[in-house]
């Protein structure tokens, strides 16, 4: 009687250690798959929203550009009316895209900036040295747009 006692003591004790193993084990994988799927969704998410910027400067851009031509042709003042936008741009690349900041803040502002000062500083009329530091400064700033447009695009890819 003792033995299978003792057998029936063992097998249960097996059985219910397997079962806990099982339990356990399970959950950890069920935890372990959560996890990864989370940090999926996180990566995900941080993609997104990079897109979503990317989209918002790449808009901002086209909007300077189209106003700084119009501002131009109107004589206006070359950033009349877009210091938010031109604002806009600078935190949002300095603060979610430091990869482009060198193209978007360093090159692109600074050239659009060097643009309004060029066509301000011009003599009325206008010399040959005066239409030529225009050409200059529209060519830099028309470049530093390209380039800009460029990075953004690489980013997205």
């Amino acid at each position: 009687m003792l033995d299978q006692n003792t057998t029936l003591l063992i097998a249960s004790t097996i059985t219910v250690i397997g079962t806990l193993g099982g339990a356990i084990s399970g959950v950890v994988l069920t935890n372990h798959h959560s996890t990864k799927l989370e940090k999926l969704k996180i990566e995900q998410e941080k993609l997104k929203r990079k897109s979503e910027i990317v989209e918002e400067i790449y808009s901002l851009l086209l909007k300077i550009d189209s106003r700084t031509m119009n501002n131009i042709t109107y004589q206006k003042d070359v950033a009349e009316g877009l210091a938010d936008e031109l604002g806009c741009v600078q935190t949002l690349a300095r603060l979610y895209l430091p990869s482009v900041t060198s193209y978007l803040v360093d090159k692109f502002l600074d050239a659009h900036g060097d643009l309004g000062v060029t066509i301000m500083l011009a003599s009325s009329p206008r010399t040959k040295d005066d239409e030529k530091n225009i050409t200059s400064a529209f060519k830099v700033y028309h470049a530093s747009l390209a380039d800009a447009y460029k990075e953004l695009e690489k980013t997205v890819k």
